[in-house]
């Protein structure tokens, strides 16, 4: 099984009045980002980490996160305590039938055809 926990910013981004889509929350989780991190070797400030899918998962589960918790500092007579209060996040999400994995997996994956194939000769038990 896989765990995905969805907590992108176009999720959680308030000022959107649309909905948006699970296709789209996997997306952006699984988009490579730019992290602060020195390299040793070369001397660079920044690096880009990619995840990719190595294997398709029987079960992908998808945890969608609807809270947003903000962080302030302060506190009474200034002794730097910090404090979290959340916001709760309600743009619609919507959740088609199908999702793709193909942008997230790695090179070497095989997807799976994923038509269904065609019945022919469906009866009603009824008639």
């Amino acid at each position: 099984m896989y765990k995905l926990c969805l907590t992108s910013d176009i999720f959680l981004d308030a000022s959107l009045s649309s909905s948006v889509s699970i296709q789209q929350l996997v997306e952006n989780t699984l988009a490579p980002e730019v992290r602060e991190k020195r390299c040793e070797e070369c001397g660079h400030e920044t690096a880009t980490t990619t995840t990719r899918l190595v294997r398709l998962p029987k079960v992908m589960l998808l945890y969608l996160k609807r809270y947003k918790y903000l962080a302030a500092m302060g506190g009474q007579g200034g002794t730097g305590t910090s404090t979290t209060t959340s916001r709760k996040v309600t743009r619609l999400v919507d959740i088609p039938d199908t999702i793709t994995l193909r942008k997230m997996v790695s090179e070497d994956v095989k997807i799976p055809d994923s038509s269904l194939p065609e019945v022919i000769g469906i009866s009603d038990p009824d008639e």
